[in-house]
């Protein structure tokens, strides 16, 4: 299965995505100067599309480890507390 996530974000797959538009676009005859503005347009899309993605990834990272953080957090609550019950019976 294509793991579009890291196709999308690859330079080599956008270079060659501009590459094959640009050999369309000359077999057609366009001039040189739309050529150039079509796969500059086709560039900017992709870094978009590359930071939009990225920083998607970065969140989910970052709720991941927040997440596990909490998790962490009330275990050693409970612990805590667990400890307190066990003084609190001694005495």
């Amino acid at each position: 299965m294509i793991n579009w996530k890291q196709k999308l974000t690859s330079r080599k797959f956008w270079l060659a995505v501009v590459a094959f538009v640009t050999n369309i676009l000359v077999l057609f005859g366009l001039p040189e100067n739309i050529i150039a503005q079509i796969c500059t347009t086709i560039m900017s899309g992709a870094v978009v599309v590359a930071y939009i993605i990225g920083e998607g990834m970065v969140d989910a990272a970052r709720a991941t480890d927040s997440d596990e953080k909490i998790y962490m957090t009330a275990q050693q609550a409970l612990a805590l507390l667990e400890r307190e019950a066990e003084k609190d019976e001694s005495e």
